[in-house]
């Protein structure tokens, strides 16, 4: 028989009759060589309190438990997991007491890595194998298709990359002030919707949707009947037949109807068309309200009546405006109307 261990000064060899094997043993014997072998399962032991490591590296190691609990109960304690290479390699899920105490205070999630490749020791979360979000150097990263909810209710969402956002029911005051201070600038607008109320206190709308004494239509400026009066080379002013060869006409085969048109702000003046029974002549010239002007000087646009006339494009200013000049030579001659068309001022 093999005997490890000593043996006190009232015991000899030949008094051991038997070696039983106790609790998580298996073995033992009554003569020759005996053999105490560890049971491989030890549901006994329920307590390891001075164990530092178990496993092995490369192995897999399986832990079957219902719930694991990891406390320690000592002021100051703060317990950490870690999982990885090292300390240097790792992710480690910590927690800090409140100092001087054993109050929780902080859970923390880190990572460590020696490496120097962008994003590296960054966190994947997925469902059902699914990422949804990386947390990574430069933020969170939401996954293509994925977005932010608030109780169910969809706040940011994306389709294949185009983002939208949802629902917002309020802004505080400084992402209204932000929003505000992006309208002021924002130099893409091409559309906007009705505008219903308000005061226009910017400066003038460069656009060929200005009014223009309510006469504007899209581009253009309607010239009305009403707007023709004679020059001085006859008394008799001009007439508007309502019969069934309508339209304004001379009473004076010697006179010359002129119609005045303003240019709204920020538009020019490009071509003029003036409608009637004969194609009559047809001048436009540019005078100042604010000065004499030479009518018999260049004009700004020489044509027909019923073609559409080319002028010189003519910017409109604080204080020019086209005066129309339409030669009826017999009394039956007639003038409906016309429009002078407007483009906005380029840069």
């Amino acid at each position: 028989m093999k005997f490890i261990g000593g043996l006190d000064s009232d015991t000899s060899l030949a008094d051991i009759t038997s070696v039983v094997a106790g609790t998580g043993l298996s073995g033992g014997g009554t003569t020759g060589a005996v053999t105490l072998n560890v049971d491989a399962s030890l549901s006994h032991v329920t307590t390891l309190a001075g164990l530092t490591s178990f496993g092995s590296a490369g192995a897999t190691t399986n832990i079957l438990a219902g719930d694991i609990d990891w406390y320690n109960p000592v002021t100051d304690g703060s317990p950490n997991f870690r999982i990885g290479v090292d300390v240097d390699e790792c992710l480690k899920i910590g927690t800090s007491y409140q100092s001087g105490t054993q109050s929780m205070q902080i859970a923390s999630f880190n990572t460590f890595t020696n490496s120097g490749t962008a994003h590296d020791g960054r966190f994947h979360f997925a469902v059902d194998q699914v990422r949804i979000l990386k947390i990574q150097d430069d933020g969170i990263n939401l996954s293509e298709n994925m977005g932010l909810i608030i109780n169910d209710v969809d706040i940011i969402t994306d389709s294949s990359g185009t983002a939208t956002l949802n629902n917002i029911d309020a802004l505080d005051a400084t992402t209204e002030a932000t929003i505000e201070s992006a309208i002021d600038t924002l130099s893409n607008l091409t559309t906007v919707g009705t505008i219903t109320s308000g005061a226009w206190q910017g400066t003038p709308i460069a656009s060929e949707y200005a009014p223009a004494s309510g006469k504007r239509y899209g581009s253009t400026i309607k010239i009305l009947p009403s707007d023709f009066m004679i020059n001085e080379d006859a008394a008799v002013p001009l007439s508007f037949k309502d019969g069934s060869n309508s339209g304004v006409h001379v009473n004076d085969s010697s006179s010359e109807a002129i119609a005045f048109v303003t240019i709204p702000e920020g538009m020019m003046a490009t071509h003029v068309d003036v409608y009637g029974t004969h194609n009559k002549t047809l001048k436009v010239w540019a005078p100042d309200l604010n000065a004499s002007f030479d009518f018999t000087s260049s004009t700004i646009g020489t044509g027909s009546m019923n073609t559409q006339l080319d002028i010189t494009d003519t910017n409109a200013t604080a204080t020019n405006y086209l005066a129309i000049q339409i030669t009826l030579t017999a009394t039956t001659q007639r003038i409906w109307g016309g429009l002078v068309t407007i483009a906005i001022i380029s840069d």
